[in-house]
């Protein structure tokens, strides 16, 4: 018997679909769990057969939400903005931690770097971050460390500013490293990881 493990991408036919829902639905009430974020891969459906369905889509639909994975599960979130075939998560939870994959300033409208320099990039790294963590329950008041990597070390003073602008306080730790080029002609890249703070409405 073969195993379906949740973030395992399969078609099924519209009734397979909805009893799927309905299992889901009973899994995410007695557990609250998510295995992920929808899934964005897509398969050419035959003669009855729907799109290819993740598992984490099927949790979805059943009214699960990321933030609902128990303690110690993994979520994988994918950024619906980026092609199917780039071979990283834009995040990975692990029970309140998130770790999120380094960021440049790109507006992915454009899917180009914004203009302005390193403190024009800055600043949409974070709002970038921004969305990605809205998206998993958290916010950048949760980011306990960055990893700054930084393409000139002569721009430090403008990547600073702009820096402590986008953070609230109190900032979280922080390591800058030197070094020589950067996907894209990026002026930095900038790595965080979060801890969702579920304290914060009690």
């Amino acid at each position: 018997m073969r195993t379906l493990r949740m973030n395992e991408g399969f078609s099924v036919t519209p009734q397979g679909r909805d009893a799927a829902i309905a299992v889901a639905a009973l899994f995410a009430t007695a557990t609250g769990a998510l295995a992920q974020p929808p899934a964005t891969e897509t398969a050419s459906p035959g003669d009855g057969e729907l799109p290819l369905l993740s598992g984490a889509l099927i949790m979805q639909e059943a009214g699960a939400s990321v933030s609902d994975a128990p303690h110690g599960d993994r979520v994988f979130y994918r950024n619906p903005n980026l092609p199917e075939n780039f071979p990283f998560s834009a995040a990975v939870v692990v029970g309140d931690a998130i770790y999120l994959s380094g960021e440049l300033g790109v507006d992915y409208e454009t899917f180009s770097l914004v203009e302005g320099g390193v403190g024009a990039e800055t600043r949409r790294i974070f709002k970038n971050y921004e969305t990605t963590l809205a998206a998993l329950g958290a916010g950048l008041a949760d980011i306990v460390k960055c990893t700054v990597f930084l393409d000139d070390m002569s721009d430090y003073a403008e990547m600073n500013a702009a820096y402590a602008a986008a953070l609230p306080d109190p900032k979280p730790a922080r390591s800058t490293i030197g070094v020589d080029g950067l996907a894209l002609g990026a002026a930095l890249e900038i790595e965080c990881i979060a801890v969702r703070n579920n304290d914060a409405e009690d």
